[in-house]
C-alpha cells in the first residue's frame, strides 16, 4: 500500500459520518492530510503503521493524540486496515496472512472486477482476478466503464470513439458490469466461463494459463493476451489501466 492509500484510509477514518466537512472544505482536507502525513512517514513510520493495525498503541490513542476525534473503536480500525489493499511485503512485515490480488488496483475498480465474477458464478480466486487483470492490460482502452473493451449496446451507452469494433462507453459502473457479464454468458465464451468456475486458486499457474487460452481461441480473441499471463506467472505485477469513468 502506497503512502497516499494510508492517508486516504486514516482520513477516511476520523471523518466517518461527517465527509461532508472534508467535501465542502478542501482546505481542512488539505490539512489534515497533511497532519496525517507528517505523523504516519515521520522517521518512525514503521512502528507508527504498526500501532494503526494494532500492534503497538491502540490506533484511537495514537490518533487522538494528534487532535484527531476517532469514533470508530480500534477493532474498527485495525480490522479496516487489515485488507487486501496491502502489498504481499506489508503484510508479511506486520504479520498479517492470506494471499493478497487487490493491491494492483484502486478500491473502485477491485470492487468493479469483483462483481463481474460475481456476476459470472465464479470463484473470488488469485488466477481469476489476474485473468481479468490481463485482459483490462492488453485491452487497454480508455472507453467508460468497459475495461474489455465489450461492443454489446445497453440502453445508455454510446460508441466509444471511432472504433470500428462498435466498442461501446457505458453510462454508469452497473451498465458496463451487466454488459460485460452478459456478453461473457453468451454461447461463444462458455468455454471462457466454464474454465474460471473451475479456478479454486489451487493451481495459480496452470489455471491462468488454461483460462487465457480459451479467451484467445474465442471469438474475442485478444493474441496479446498470452504473453502477459506468462508474465504473471513468471512474477510479474499486473498493471491494467484504471477504469474510465
Amino acid at each position: 500500500m502506497n503512502r497516499e492509500k494510508i492517508i486516504d484510509r486514516a482520513l477516511k477514518i476520523v471523518t466517518e459520518g461527517k465527509e461532508e466537512l472534508i467535501t465542502e472544505n478542501p482546505l481542512l482536507g488539505a490539512l489534515l492530510r497533511a497532519g496525517l502525513a507528517k505523523y504516519l512517514f515521520s522517521d518512525s513510520s514503521v512502528n507508527a503503521i504498526k500501532s494503526m493495525v494494532g500492534l503497538g498503541t491502540p490506533p484511537t490513542q495514537s490518533l487522538k493524540k494528534i487532535g484527531l476525534n476517532v469514533k470508530a473503536d480500534d477493532t474498527d480500525i485495525e480490522e479496516y486496515l487489515k485488507d487486501d489493499e496491502l502489498s504481499k511485503s506489508e503484510r508479511e512485515e506486520l504479520g498479517l496472512e492470506d494471499d493478497d490480488f487487490s493491491e494492483f488496483v484502486s478500491e473502485d475498480d477491485f470492487r468493479f472486477y469483483t462483481k463481474i465474477l460475481k456476476g459470472l458464478g465464479v470463484p473470488l480466486s488469485k488466477s481469476n482476478y489476474f485473468f481479468l487483470y490481463g485482459i483490462a492490460q492488453t485491452e487497454f482502452t480508455k472507453a467508460k466503464f468497459n475495461p474489455f473493451a465489450t461492443t454489446m449496446k445497453m440502453p445508455n451507452s454510446e460508441q466509444f470513439g471511432n472504433n470500428t469494433a462498435g466498442v461501446q462507453s457505458y453510462s454508469t459502473e452497473n451498465e458496463g458490469i451487466k454488459a460485460t457479464v452478459d456478453t461473457m454468458k453468451l454461447k461463444y465464451y462458455k468455454g471462457i466461463v466454464n474454465a474460471m468456475k473451475e479456478n479454486d486458486g489451487s493451481d495459480f499457474a496452470n489455471e491462468l494459463e488454461n483460462t487465457a487460452e480459451m479467451w484467445v481461441i474465442s471469438p474475442w480473441g485478444t493474441k496479446t493476451l498470452m504473453p502477459t499471463i506468462h508474465g504473471y506467472i513468471e512474477g510479474n505485477d499486473p498493471k491494467p489501466k484504471p477504469i474510465s469513468r
